[in-house]
């Protein structure tokens, strides 16, 4: 399974997706976000192992 995001900021709704999704019985794969952040989201996520992919950064869209 995977769960798309339009924004990472902390990843709480993330985690929060995950959670429910593995209650429910389902195995979460990788992770999708439009925007990550650049505040703390990715790096919440890699501590739970879980594997992010971001289209953008903050950062990447601050210097185009």
């Amino acid at each position: 399974m995977v769960l798309v995001e339009d924004v990472l900021t902390t990843g709480g709704t993330l985690l929060e997706g995950v959670r429910r999704a593995r209650e429910a019985g389902l195995s979460v794969d990788r992770l999708y976000v439009v925007l990550d952040r650049q505040e703390g989201g990715r790096e919440n996520l890699e501590a739970e192992a879980l594997p992010l992919e971001a289209l953008f950064t903050r950062q990447q869209l601050l210097t185009t």
